[in-house]
């Protein structure tokens, strides 16, 4: 979750287009609307694309057993949001580039811009920060019931059954809506009807020193969205590591299948994966925030700053968190294969009776990620 987007957007509120401080895109130099071409255009909208196909096939692949294993569940939900927050990121960041580009003239798009994407710029970031800040809650979720999983088996059925795993995402949606609500009303949105189009104008109470730098920056920014997760993130990692490098002599005596131990080591680690890329892709909002505000190394509207730059490298780390997960599968998990070739062929071949017959062996090569995760649940 990168939260100083939101300042990104108020730079292109109520202007001709993106970072230029308040002026038309085309008196930016010819450097600064090229990167942002590059960069926040072509490379952001290509992951996007890249990132939404993988997130849904990754869906179709879990959506059976997300009732039957809290680990799937939380997989599919991650995978749902991510989506979600690959699409509106793409339409508020990448999609603009082109229209700000004096390559491009395009008029339905400069109408679009003129109309809508200047005006609605609060509540656009807004809903990217809220599907961000879910995404972001969901991997912790991922972490802690893992954690419970490898390393308190005794208590992850009392704290992590379905029913409250579900329960910790109703309630992170409720917060999430509620944390990010002050920035989707932060700006009164009216039609001009001499103009022909949809202005907006920023509210008194938004304006102050307790709002702009105090909530946003401080406590949204720096405590919710990055401290709080990097710090849960790396205390569950260390955890994770170090049970993968000493034998679990409790989960041995409690499963009775040989062969549910290595399969739960292959599932930590591609959880972990997940986890890591995570927190990583964290760190150059945390780059750019901290240019911006602790060392001053320019402004979001200043073209060819240090912070400038950032804003580019940040969307793209930003998009690649959403779109890496189905690489992890894809990557680590020989079943998540089999299964995403198999729900292809269904109609052919019968899904329920050859993962039936996959499940069943006595030895079988890999068990599918989320059928692990439910049979460890079980017998824990």
């Amino acid at each position: 979750m990168n939260a100083t987007f939101l300042n990104d957007s108020h730079l292109m509120t109520n202007m001709s287009s993106s970072p230029s401080g308040g002026r038309s895109p085309w008196l930016m130099s010819e450097r600064c609307l090229l990167y942002n071409l590059v960069v926040r255009g072509v490379i952001c909208f290509t992951i996007m694309l890249f990132g939404v196909s993988g997130n849904i096939l990754t869906m179709i692949t879990l959506w059976d057993e997300r009732k039957a294993s809290t680990t799937s569940y939380l997989l599919t939900s991650l995978a749902c949001v991510d989506t979600l927050n690959l699409l509106v990121l793409s339409w508020m960041n990448a999609v603009p580039q082109f229209c700000n580009s004096k390559w491009f003239n395009w008029n339905t798009c400069h109408t679009l811009r003129r109309k809508y994407w200047n005006t609605f710029q609060s509540q656009g970031w807004a809903a990217f920060t809220f599907f961000n800040f879910i995404s972001l809650y969901i991997v912790i979720l991922i972490a802690f019931q893992r954690y419970l999983a490898v390393c308190q088996p005794l208590r992850v059925k009392t704290l992590a059954s379905m029913k409250k795993v579900k329960i910790a995402i109703f309630c992170l949606i409720i917060f999430a809506f509620g944390t990010n609500l002050p920035m989707a009303i932060e700006e009164k949105v009216y039609y001009d009807k001499g103009r022909g189009l949809y202005r907006s104008e920023r509210r008194d109470f938004f304006n102050s020193w307790w709002y702009s730098d105090f909530y946003v920056i401080i406590i949204f920014s720096f405590i919710l969205v990055y401290i709080i997760p990097l710090l849960s993130l790396s205390i569950l990692s260390y955890f994770l590591l170090k049970s993968l490098r000493i034998s679990d002599q409790v989960r041995e005596q409690m499963v009775s299948e040989s062969q549910l131990k290595p399969q739960n080591k292959k599932i930590t680690i591609t959880l972990l994966a997940i986890i890591l890329t995570c927190a990583v892709c964290q760190f150059p909002g945390i780059i750019m925030m901290l240019s911006k505000e602790v060392l001053g190394l320019g402004d979001f509207s200043e073209c060819e700053s240090v912070v400038f730059y950032l804003i580019g490298v940040n969307s793209a780390f930003v998009m690649v968190n959403s779109s890496a997960n189905f690489c992890i599968y894809m990557v680590s998990s020989k079943a998540f294969r089999i299964k995403l070739k198999m729900k292809f062929l269904q109609k052919t071949a019968g899904e329920s009776k050859i993962f039936s017959d996959i499940t069943t062996q006595k030895d079988p090569p890999e068990r599918p990620l989320e059928s692990v995760a439910t049979i460890t649940e079980q017998n824990t």
